[in-house]
């Protein structure tokens, strides 16, 4: 609401709080953020059977606790959390440039990496498969939209491929996201199929290769796996069973803590 300063020409406006958001609540998120929560997990089960078997015939000493440490797993919101949600929401983004990079390489009106060895060839090569690939691609998009709307049937292809691909990869991070994502039976099979596209994608046209290793320790792992690769906002794990993943300001404030304020790129 406007207020009336002192002088009959100054205004001032005071802004409404914004409530905060609530923490994540929901389940442990299923996808590859979690894998070492899971591995502490089935290494404290097997440790549970192993003290029934022996208070059932006690020989010997008890099983010895395992060293697992404290391992808190990342809460899903209400599924997947907040992270993987934003991590499929850029890589439906990027599936459609990637599309359309392959499409432009796969008809001749852009050169990719491989073009100069290509061209040394005696016989060119078949464009069929990229074409396979698309094709492929957009009905798996219809599946998803046909899943969100609620459909029993996928509908057919319907105008010019690259079009549809784009409208469909929109849609899918924006109108159908929050629907899928809130679906328990279907938004980590859908995530992971996401990324598995994306990954396929990335490969076919050789783009995202621009992948920068950080100099300094993953915080979860310890290793020396940090990554960012060139377009993304996150700086991820590339050990498998860390996955770790911090926005590009979380991954600044933890370089500095290493240099004093004197971050290094």
């Amino acid at each position: 609401m406007a207020r009336r300063g002192d002088k009959y020409w100054e205004v001032s406006f005071q802004q409404p709080e914004q409530p905060r958001r609530k923490p994540p609540s929901g389940s442990p998120c299923p996808l590859a953020c979690n894998t070492r929560w899971r591995q502490a997990q089935e290494i404290l089960n097997a440790h549970a059977t192993a003290v029934l078997a022996w208070e059932a015939d006690p020989i010997g000493n008890p099983p010895a606790e395992p060293e697992v440490g404290e391992v808190r797993p990342w809460l899903g919101d209400p599924i997947l959390c907040p992270r993987c949600q934003s991590q499929v929401r850029q890589e439906l983004a990027e599936l459609s440039d990637l599309a359309a990079i392959a499409d432009a390489e796969n008809t001749g009106h852009r050169h990719g990496p491989d073009a100069d060895r290509i061209s040394g060839s005696k016989a060119a090569p078949s464009p069929s498969p990229v074409a396979d690939d698309l094709d492929e691609l957009a009905s798996i998009l219809r599946d998803w939209q046909a899943v969100a709307l609620g459909m029993d049937e996928t509908p057919a292809r319907t105008g010019f491929l690259m079009s549809e691909i784009a409208t469909l990869c929109a849609r899918l991070s924006s109108l159908h996201f929050t629907k899928l994502m809130s679906n328990a039976d279907v938004a980590a099979s859908f995530a992971e199929e996401v990324r598995q596209w994306h990954k396929r994608m990335v490969g076919l046209t050789k783009a995202g290769t621009g992948v920068h290793h950080k100099p300094r320790p993953c915080p979860r792992c310890s290793r020396m796996s940090l990554t960012w690769r060139d377009g993304t906002s996150y700086v991820s794990c590339s050990n498998p069973d860390c996955a770790r993943m911090m926005s590009l300001d979380e991954w600044r404030a933890y370089d500095e803590s290493f240099t004093g304020g004197r971050g290094v790129a």
